[in-house]
């Protein structure tokens, strides 16, 4: 098996569980139907929607065009960026975002990323992983996320299951680096400020962050 097949290898049983877990959630709590017009922001069908249940009606918008390959029915794709959304305010009944605000790297990015959400769905449905969990989930390790960027650099090639298996260049150990800003609940409370904000929890801990707003 290639490293980078072991490293997705690794990650899928625990992406499969707590993705198909979200989904059943989110289509509970959101009221999904086959009728809802949803806006997926940095999503694709096969990393979400194909564990659903349920198949409304779905816009995929992401900025890397091999993540938009659907051929399922009522789902529809668009080459595009979080932080520019071609859509008028309130196009969507929910805008959906998976594990994507946190690669935005700086906060006013993750800002704007957040308003645009706001302005385009009379409800989102926004998760990112909790910046208090021990293990970061991009690199596969304990911790790392904690320490100054410049440490980061020198233990990611080496000492993270990201490193050993991808076997990254500097330079994409630097961009990863700079790309990943994870958040703590204030902070997604304070980017969606009228979100219930939920916590989805493993072994006690605080794993993943949702905020949510549902049409009033």
């Amino acid at each position: 098996m290639a490293l980078k097949q072991l490293y997705a290898a690794i990650y899928k049983p625990f992406f499969q569980k707590f993705r198909s877990e979200r989904l059943r959630r989110m289509c509970e709590v959101c009221r999904v139907s086959e009728d809802s017009n949803i806006l997926d922001v940095g999503g694709s069908y096969y990393s979400f929607w194909a564990y659903s249940p349920i198949k409304p009606k779905v816009t995929l918008l992401n900025p890397k065009a091999s993540w938009l390959k659907c051929d399922e029915p009522g789902f529809s794709t668009i080459l595009g960026d979080g932080r520019s959304l071609p859509f008028d305010n309130q196009s969507f009944d929910i805008v959906v975002s998976n594990s994507v605000i946190e690669h935005l790297g700086e906060w006013n990015q993750q800002k704007i990323f957040a308003d645009e959400i706001r302005r385009v769905g009379r409800s989102y449905w926004v998760q990112t992983p909790s910046r208090t969990f021990f293990i970061e989930p991009h690199y596969l390790a304990p911790l790392i996320h904690f320490l100054p960027k410049k440490y980061r650099r020198l233990l990611a090639r080496y000492f993270t299951v990201w490193g050993l298996t991808v076997h990254p260049t500097r330079k994409q150990v630097d961009e990863m680096v700079e790309e990943l800003n994870l958040l703590n609940k204030p902070e997604v409370e304070q980017l969606f400020p009228e979100a219930t904000i939920i916590c989805e929890k493993w072994c006690g801990m605080t794993k993943s962050i949702i905020a949510c707003k549902l049409q009033s």
